[in-house]
C-alpha cells in the first residue's frame, strides 16, 4: 500500500517521457524473467492469480526449488557448481 501511495505522489510529477521510460524498464525486467522463469512458472505458480508482483512473490516463494536461470533473473544467483 505504501508503494501505491508514494506512485500516487509522484506520478503528477514526471513527465510522460519519464513515464514511458519507466515502463520500458518494467517491461524489459518482465521480459527477462519470462524468459528465465516461464517453466518455474509454469510449474510453481500457475494458479497464482494475476501477473507481475504476484508471480514474483510466487517465484520467490520456491526460490530453493528455481532453476538456477530462474534464480539469477530475480536476483539471486545460483548455488557454485550448478548449471
Amino acid at each position: 500500500k505504501q508503494r501505491l501511495r508514494t506512485l500516487l505522489a509522484v506520478r503528477p510529477l514526471l513527465s510522460d517521457e519519464q513515464i514511458a521510460r519507466l515502463h520500458t524498464l518494467r517491461e524489459r525486467r518482465f521480459a527477462s524473467l519470462r524468459e528465465a522463469c516461464g517453466d518455474d512458472v509454469r510449474r510453481f505458480c500457475a494458479a497464482e492469480p494475476g501477473r507481475g508482483r504476484g508471480l514474483v512473490h510466487c517465484l520467490r516463494r520456491h526460490q530453493d526449488e528455481l532453476s538456477a536461470a530462474c534464480r539469477a533473473a530475480l536476483g539471486g544467483g545460483s548455488a557454485p557448481g550448478e548449471p
